[in-house]
């Protein structure tokens, strides 16, 4: 059965602000500190990443809401991908609500069956790890551009 991982984390920012930086979808490498680089093909529906560690991944946006600020996506394929108990399968889900004018909360999701190796534990500390990464980085971004 598949695991379900959720992680949410409040911003002190608006949530129309946060959705801009999380939902670029092409972006994500300017958030994530593990990003290298991020590059769309296909139309903006694929995503290859490439990470500080040289592993490749390939991900498929499912759904993309900008009025809901959400969108989806799916791990395609990856190469080279070492100390990650996913891969090829894994769902992932940004979210952003808004708490206010001027507050908002990430939220993030992953599905999948934890790759041999990984057990529960493991599997749920690097999906918040990540997500966590991601809304650090999107309040470093707008302090950032507030700031300039």
């Amino acid at each position: 059965m598949a695991l379900l991982v959720t992680h949410a984390c409040p911003l002190r920012f608006p949530s129309r602000d946060v959705w801009r930086a999380a939902g670029a979808y092409g972006a994500l490498h300017h958030i994530h500190s593990g990003t290298e680089s991020c590059t769309l093909e296909d139309g903006g529906r694929l995503r290859v990443l490439v990470t500080n560690a040289g592993a490749i991944l390939w991900e498929r946006l499912l759904s993309f809401d900008e009025e809901g600020m959400m969108l989806r996506y799916q791990i395609i394929d990856a190469k080279a991908l070492e100390n990650c108990p996913y891969g090829r399968g894994y769902v992932g889900e940004v979210r952003i609500a808004s708490e206010g004018a001027h507050n908002s909360v990430f939220h993030y999701q992953g599905t999948f069956d934890p790759l041999p190796g990984y057990d529960e534990e493991q599997s749920r500390a690097s999906v918040k790890a990540f997500a966590q990464d991601c809304a650090d980085g999107i309040a470093r971004y707008l302090h950032n551009r507030s700031a300039a």
